[in-house]
Parts: structure tokens; C-alpha cells; sequence
């Protein structure tokens, strides 16, 4: 049986009805991951969306859009960043599986970004040369949105956390001709997102 192939639209809705069902208690993700399920994607694969996520232990994409198997194809790591490897895990998404939407999950109170902001502080305080590569990825974001008068340091990471989804969503494009081209023929998009860890909810951002 042929795999079913979304437009971006619907990939969209099945985001948010996904959400939805995982807000409300009314979950199908148990349907969608079961034997039947898994011999039917052996032969190939044909995610409705790409998520690049943090790899924080309270954002499972999977389960904050309720979704089953085949479904998305997520990359994660530290303050979701897009490294070679995750856009060429994307390139690859969208140019063959015909994966035609990413969603760039970002959250409140990441520890990443907060890594970032006291290394603001005190930049002589450094955990590892690999520590010390996420926060020197994160550090644009960071600069950006150092607040005035001081501020609250809770604001300013999820501040800056917010700006880096924003700028890897027009990064995504920026660096990958298959993408952007993609995007101009109407078959991808790039979507940004926030997940707020106090209320479980997600809010999209329209990025293009």
C-alpha cells in the first residue's frame, strides 16, 4: 500500500489536531505504533513533518502532537540546533520522503539557553569544550536579546530561546538550496514553534 503524501496545509492541521488530542487527554498514539503499523512502513517512509527539537527530556515531539509511527521525522540536541548534520537529515526528509513541513520546537526555561545567558555573565565559568560549542551556537540568540535595566533572567532566556527558533527557521532556507527550492515551488515550508513547559501548550509562528 502506497504511503500517504501531505501538502504543507495538511501538514499543518495534523500538527494541530495532533496537539490538540494531546491537550485534551483524547490520545490515538497508541493506534499508531503497534506491529500492523510498523510492517506497513518497511517499505518506506513519508513523514508529514520534520521537527528539530531540544533534546530536554520534557519535550517529546511525538507525544506533544500525539503522533505515531512514520509520522515525523525529528532531529534533537541541546537548544535544537541546525548543525550540517541536522539539515542534511532535512535536505533528506523533504527531497526523499517527500516530508513537507519543518517545525522548528523551541521551549520555555532551556536549560541550553540558560547555559548561554551565564556564560553571558561569567564568561570565565566553561564545563567542556563540547558544552561550551552549544552555548557558543546559542550565543547570537543570547546577544540579541539581553534586556534592559538587567530584566528578568527567566524572560531572557525564553527571549532568546524564541529568537534562535526564529533565525534557524530563516537559516533553514538561507542554507539549503534543495529547501528554498522546494519552498518556491510551493511543496515545503518552515514553521516555528514555542512549547511552554507550565501549560503544555505549543504556539506556531508563521515564519514562511
Amino acid at each position: 500500500m502506497a504511503l500517504k503524501q501531505h501538502t504543507t496545509a495538511k501538514a499543518y492541521d495534523l500538527l494541530r489536531e495532533g496537539h490538540a488530542r494531546s491537550l485534551s487527554g483524547e490520545r490515538k498514539y497508541g493506534s499508531g505504533v503497534g506491529l500492523d503499523r510498523a510492517l506497513e512502513l518497511t517499505g518506506g517512509q513519508a513523514p508529514y513533518a520534520s521537527v528539530l527539537c531540544c533534546a530536554d527530556s520534557r519535550v517529546p515531539p511525538e507525544h506533544i502532537f500525539d503522533a505515531g509511527l512514520g509520522d515525523l521525522f525529528v532531529c534533537r540536541n541541546a537548544g535544537n540546533i541546525l548543525d550540517d548534520l541536522a539539515l542534511g537529515s532535512f535536505e533528506y526528509a523533504a527531497a526523499h520522503t517527500g516530508c513537507p513541513l519543518l517545525v522548528v520546537l523551541g521551549h520555555t526555561s532551556c536549560g541550553a539557553v540558560g547555559a548561554a545567558v551565564a556564560a553571558v555573565k561569567k564568561p570565565e565559568d566553561t564545563e567542556s569544550p563540547h558544552v561550551d560549542s552549544v552555548i557558543q551556537r546559542l550565543m547570537p540568540a543570547v546577544i540579541a536579546t539581553v534586556p534592559r535595566n538587567g530584566g528578568d533572567m527567566s524572560d531572557w532566556v525564553d527571549d532568546a530561546a524564541r529568537w534562535n527558533v526564529e533565525r534557524i527557521c530563516e537559516d533553514a532556507l538561507r542554507r539549503s538550496a534543495i529547501l528554498r527550492d522546494l519552498h518556491r515551488q510551493g511543496k515545503f515550508n518552515v514553521l516555528g514553534a514555542m512549547y511552554d513547559l507550565e501549560t503544555a501548550q505549543v504556539s506556531f509562528m508563521q515564519t514562511g
